[in-house]
């Protein structure tokens, strides 16, 4: 028997053949498959693509987590459609892209898995008991996450323009790597990424830099 295993993250969707033994075969990487942040058609499209790159002859059995299959009905119901639209006749297990990382971390037994990608979650697992902390998505929480640490920097950037805060390093560092002529131009930086969660959520590294330095703003945001 040959498997399937598909992790499907906020920023990327990873997909990996295994024998029976457990032995990786083969491994390839597509977009995300985020119902909340990619069309319907598009998210068929990648996991249609991807398992048919794995396993042409349809002998695969496919083990999906995906990123948003929570507690929402409504949700997995719509992830639950658009995978038997993508795996038509293979057979398929469906969970969260937290289920199986817990899983896949802790080998099946009890412990605590805390996930902080472009979102964050944590669970934790005791006697087969799974309980969930976080994972709100980023509008209402996703605390810890590369999007909320991204978001709090450029806040603590414009309140230094405005001399609410006095200039840090973390000013001139934003500054410098977004190549802004003036202060106000990260306005229009922001806006040409015209929302998009993992293009804000890569910025986050621009707080890691300055917190090497000590910078107090940027690690007040880490506290």
């Amino acid at each position: 028997m040959l498997y399937i295993g598909i992790d499907g993250g906020g920023t990327k969707t990873k997909m990996a053949l295994f024998d029976d033994a457990g032995r990786k075969l083969k491994e390839i990487i597509k977009p995300s498959v985020h119902v909340l942040t990619q069309p319907r058609e598009i998210c068929i499209q990648i996991l249609k693509d991807g398992v048919m790159e794995l396993d042409t002859n349809f002998q695969a059995k496919v083990i999906a987590g995906l990123a948003g299959y929570g507690e929402q009905k409504e949700v997995r119901n719509k992830i639950a459609t658009i995978c038997k639209e993508a795996f038509g006749n293979r057979e398929f297990s469906l969970y969260s892209d937290v289920r199986i990382a817990i899983t896949g971390a802790l080998g099946g037994g009890d412990g605590i898995v805390v996930v902080a990608g472009t979102g964050s979650i944590a669970l934790s697992s005791k006697n087969n008991h799974i309980t969930r902390c976080g994972g709100w998505g980023y509008q209402l929480g996703d605390e810890g996450s590369a999007y909320w640490i991204a978001k709090r920097m450029l806040a603590l950037y414009c309140q230094q323009v405005d001399g609410r805060l006095e200039k840090t390093q973390l000013y001139y560092l934003i500054k410098e790597k977004c190549k802004l002529e003036n202060d106000y131009d990260i306005i229009t930086f922001i806006n040409k990424l015209n929302h998009d969660r993992t293009s804000i959520a890569s910025l986050a590294k621009l707080n890691g830099i300055a917190a090497k330095d000590n910078d107090k703003y940027a690690l007040q945001i880490y506290k």
